[in-house]
């Protein structure tokens, strides 16, 4: 069976390749991180594996488990289900994308990282080897990486810039029949209505999952989005949350309009939804929303945790 393949870990670069190309008639590759509602939504037309990669801080364990033991179980699932590739899209630095780098693929757009991945790449001969970046280093180094998906919301690294295609967001939603589009809001399970009770506040914050990537502690990660809150003051307030994070918003700030629906912020300017401003640390899910939503970007030295963990942005 040929079809094309997408490995992903995040809704955001699903839904780029969803504008690109289409939900249906794929297989689909998801870091278990992704929301399982989304996930049982797409196996109703498409193969889905899940490839675990929770950490662990055994590293002997996550070796065995993640790097052997998860990698043979999708080699099968493709052997099973005799998947043979047309084209591959997703996020190259993954493991799970590391039995198909001797593959041509393309890059879809992650975030801030796909303009500053220098700081994630390692020098260390014996990860490299496992990883198998015999073929070049992740994020669009590699020579089988034919073409990177980039909406150009900072500048194009040199050193990938040959294969870069910048794209639109809005030109490639509005290029989709009313059947398309309904499609893909079922997929990330929410509704028009729902999105039309969000217009009462003029306020959006985007929270990240920072306790959950190990960047903070979760009482660190509560402090600092109080501080964030009392200054736009919390009935005025939607928190966007992440759909990694696992904090309970609700037991902390009762009063501000949370969102824990699994969806990329990118679809309230997609459908026309305007905020007067939008809050974040560090998400570049900000830039989406447009020239008349002021951008509120907080960066990482609202705490030192943060400009330990991620240095100074």
């Amino acid at each position: 069976m040929s079809q094309n393949i997408v490995i992903e870990n995040t809704l955001y670069s699903l839904l780029l390749y969803w504008l690109i190309k289409t939900p249906k008639n794929t297989v689909y590759i998801l870091d278990s991180t992704i929301d399982s509602k989304v996930v049982k939504n797409i196996k109703k037309d498409n193969l889905v594996f899940v490839f675990d990669s929770k950490f662990n801080k055994n590293l002997l364990y996550r070796l065995f488990r993640v790097y052997i033991y998860e990698k043979l179980r999708l080699k099968l699932f493709l052997l099973i289900n005799r998947v043979k590739t047309l084209d591959i899209y997703g996020n190259d630095d993954l493991i799970s994308f590391d039995i198909f780098r001797k593959e041509r693929y393309s890059i879809l757009e992650d975030g801030i990282v796909n303009y500053n991945f220098t700081c994630r790449i390692k020098d260390n001969f014996f990860y490299n080897y496992i990883r198998g970046y015999r073929y070049g280093k992740p994020y669009g180094l590699s020579i089988r990486c034919k073409k990177i998906y980039l909406t150009g919301v900072k500048d194009i690294p040199k050193e990938i810039e040959s294969k870069v295609d910048i794209i639109d967001l809005k030109y490639l939603w509005d290029k989709k029949s009313i059947d398309e589009k309904e499609y893909i809001l079922k997929l990330f399970d929410i509704d028009r209505d729902f999105l039309k009770d969000l217009t009462s506040r003029d306020t959006i914050l985007l929270t990240q999952p920072i306790s959950e990537d190990l960047l903070c502690t979760e009482d660190e990660k509560i402090e600092i989005y109080s501080k964030i809150i009392k200054e736009y003051g919390a009935k005025n307030l939607i928190i966007k949350v992440h759909p990694r994070e696992q904090t309970n918003y609700r037991k902390y700030f009762q009063d501000a309009l949370i969102i824990y629906k699994p969806f990329p912020s990118e679809l309230f300017m997609l459908l026309n939804i305007k905020f007067k401003r939008a809050v974040t640390l560090f998400s570049t899910a900000v830039y989406s929303f447009g020239k008349d939503t002021k951008v509120v970007w907080k960066g990482t030295t609202v705490h030192p945790s943060l400009v330990k963990t991620r240095g100074v942005l």
